[in-house]
């Protein structure tokens, strides 16, 4: 009797852990749901926000938000919210300051925004890009801040940048991240360069720099020949980096970099074009997204056209031809064509 309890105890044992154990794998390979809190944030003062470029947690989880007040409508610029902000995790606003100001050189486009493990605050931008700037502007600089919005260091200067080499500037960078255990501030410098520089936290001093698989990067940036991509058999493709624009280093030391595809050069007629509104830059890439990755364009004659294609292609009513890259709007003037196909 005794025996046939405990055989009976242990058959109970073992059917318990495997009901566990496949709860728990299921548990791991539930893919997570998200969902929109449109209480979050708080925003005071009737302020408003332009376009968000970058988010980021500190040791606090406390989230900064770094946005473009000049992107905003000239009509509500008056109501612009300071540049940086700083929420807890309800939303409620706890801090708020940047822009221009003597002392510093205050980014025309702010682009990044990192909260490093000492609570200092590094902010980044890359104006000048797409369209050129007048010779001395354009965004060759890094800013540390305290939390408060007190400028600890500037690295490099608006306008100074001598190219893809320069050991002192940047050139409208896209991204940082901060190494604490190295005190090394890593920079993706990928709008106006093509290269990973590497500054130290306390000096400013440069430190080192490369491109794409460890290469030297080239002194004048320069778009890479058209070559086959690395998911396409026989390449490892471009030997120098597109557009840096991402950077990350893991805790075993290993750095992770996010490229892009960078256009063509622009020759000075259509830089001009550019300029003046009447050349799109994503007119350049179309044939390449369509040649070598497989998608097609609509161009779309307005922001709220594209947000309603948008809608249709994420309900999935929208099954037929090939996939969209992200519909590009153009000029109000345009009408609604089929691009690329």
């Amino acid at each position: 009797m005794f025996t046939t309890v405990r055989r009976s105890l242990s058959a109970i044992a073992m059917t318990s852990m495997a009901a566990l154990a496949i709860s728990i794998t299921a548990a791991q390979q539930r893919t997570p749901t998200f969902t929109v809190d449109p209480t979050w944030p708080s925003i005071p003062n009737n302020w408003v926000l332009g376009e968000v470029t970058s988010i980021a947690t500190d040791s606090r989880d406390h989230i900064w938000v770094l946005h473009r007040p000049r992107s905003i409508p000239a009509e509500k610029r008056a109501q612009a919210a300071p540049p940086v902000l700083e929420f807890d995790n309800s939303g409620t606003l706890l801090a708020s300051w940047g822009g221009d100001a003597p002392g510093y050189d205050w980014p025309e486009r702010e682009h990044g925004i990192f909260v490093d493990a000492k609570d200092f605050v590094w902010i980044s931008g890359n104006g000048g890009w797409p369209r050129p700037t007048t010779p001395g502007t354009g965004d060759d600089m890094i800013l540390k801040f305290t939390m408060a919005g007190k400028l600890v260091m500037q690295i490099g200067h608006r306008g100074q940048s001598k190219g893809n080499a320069d050991t002192e500037n940047v050139h409208q960078p896209a991204d940082t991240f901060v190494d604490a255990r190295a005190s090394e501030l890593y920079v993706a410098d990928g709008y106006g360069d093509q290269r990973i520089v590497v500054f130290d936290t306390n000096t400013g001093k440069f430190k080192r720099m490369w491109g794409a698989f460890g290469n030297t990067p080239a002194p004048e940036m320069k778009p890479n020949p058209p070559v086959p991509q690395p998911q396409e058999p026989g390449s490892e493709g471009p030997q120098q980096f597109g557009l840096p624009h991402a950077v990350k280093v893991s805790n075993d030391g290993t750095v992770y970099v996010a490229d892009r595809i960078i256009l063509p050069m622009l020759s000075p007629t259509q830089l001009e074009a550019v300029a003046a509104g009447t050349f799109s830059i994503d007119e350049r890439v179309r044939s390449y997204v369509a040649e070598h990755l497989g998608f097609r364009w609509l161009e779309m004659p307005d922001a709220e056209s594209t947000r309603a294609l948008e809608a249709m292609l994420r309900r999935g009513e929208w099954k037929h031809g090939r996939p969209f890259l992200n519909p590009a709007p153009i000029r109000p003037s345009s009408a609604m064509s089929d691009g690329v196909s």
